[in-house]
C-alpha cells in the first residue's frame, strides 16, 4: 500500500521556508557584493557604493587582457590533454580486462586527495632541474590537467557504463574496426556525458589558483592570480572584485550549458539515485 503523506505543520513550513531563504541569501550575497564592488570606485563604510564607474572593467579589458587570454589558453590546453588522456583511460577501465586498470583508476582518482598547493610545489621541484619545464609556460596547463583530470575521468567513466556493450559488439561483428566503431557508434552516444565532463573540467581549470600560484611567472598570470595580486596590494579591491565578477559571469554561462545537456549524467557520475 502507498505510504500516507504527512502534511507538515505551519511552524515546520515556516521554519523550512526561513531556512531556504537564509541559504539563498548567503549564496546570492557573493555575486551581489562582488557586483557592487566591481562597478564602484570607492566603497568603505556606506551600505551601498556612492561612486559608480566602469573603470575597473576598462583596466582589465584594456590594460590586462593577458589575464583573460592566459586563463582561456591554459584551461583550453589542459582540457585538450584531459580529453586525449581521459577518454582512452575510461575505455581501458570500463571495456577491457587489462591488468592494472583498477590501480590506474585509483592513482588518477587519488589526485583528489592532494591539496592544490602540494601539486604546485611538487611540479615546481620536479621540473626545476633536469627537465626544466618550470621555466616555460607549458607547466601551467600541465599542472591544471593533472589537477582536474579525475573529474573528467569520472564523467567519461559513467558515460561508458551507461553505454550498452552489445552495440559496440554488433558493430564489430558487422566488420567495423574498433576505431570506426568508436567514432560512429560509441562517441555519438557518449557525447552528452563527455560534454558535461568537458565543461566541468574547463570551469575547474579556469578557476584554479592553489596550484597555479606556485608556478606562474611574469606574463603567465590568470584571472584567479590577478584577483590574488590585486587584493594583496591592498588598494585595488575594485579591480579584484571586477575580475571575480567576470569569472562568475563566465562560470554561470558554462553552468547553464551543463544544465541544458547534463540530464542524469551528473547524478550517475557520483553514484546518486
Amino acid at each position: 500500500s502507498e505510504g500516507r503523506v504527512i502534511e507538515p505543520s505551519a511552524w515546520v513550513k515556516s521554519g523550512a521556508y526561513a531556512y531556504m531563504i537564509f541559504i539563498a541569501v548567503l549564496v546570492l550575497l557573493i555575486p551581489i557584493v562582488l557586483g557592487l564592488a566591481a562597478f564602484s570606485r570607492r566603497w568603505s563604510f556606506e551600505i551601498f557604493p556612492t561612486y559608480w564607474t566602469l573603470e575597473n572593467f576598462r583596466l582589465i579589458l584594456l590594460e590586462s587582457p593577458g589575464l583573460i587570454k592566459n586563463s582561456f589558453l591554459f584551461s583550453g590546453i589542459a582540457l585538450v590533454l584531459g580529453i586525449a588522456f581521459g577518454l582512452p583511460v575510461a575505455y581501458l577501465i570500463v571495456r577491457t580486462r587489462t591488468p592494472g586498470k583498477d590501480a590506474l583508476d585509483f592513482v588518477i582518482t587519488l589526485m583528489l586527495a592532494f591539496p592544490g598547493i602540494a601539486i604546485g610545489v611538487s611540479y615546481l621541484l620536479a621540473f626545476w632541474k633536469g627537465i626544466p619545464l618550470a621555466h616555460y609556460w607549458i607547466i601551467m596547463p600541465l599542472a591544471l590537467f593533472a589537477r582536474r583530470l579525475p573529474y573528467f575521468l569520472r564523467m567519461a567513466h559513467s558515460s561508458y557504463l551507461q553505454l550498452d556493450p552489445s552495440l559496440e559488439e554488433a558493430s564489430e561483428v558487422a566488420g567495423a574496426s574498433k576505431l570506426r566503431t568508436f567514432f560512429l557508434i560509441s562517441l555519438p552516444l557518449l557525447l552528452k556525458g563527455v560534454l558535461v565532463g568537458v565543461v566541468m573540467f574547463f570551469i575547474m581549470a579556469f578557476q584554479e589558483i592553489s596550484t597555479a600560484v606556485f608556478l606562474y611567472k611574469g606574463g603567465w598570470e590568470t584571472l584567479p592570480i590577478g584577483i590574488y595580486l590585486n587584493w594583496h596590494r591592498g588598494m585595488e579591491f575594485g579591480i579584484a572584485a571586477a575580475m571575480a565578477f567576470l569569472m562568475i559571469v563566465i562560470t554561470f554561462i558554462l553552468l547553464l550549458i551543463i544544465s541544458r545537456v547534463s540530464g542524469g549524467v551528473l547524478k550517475a557520475a557520483w553514484g546518486s539515485e
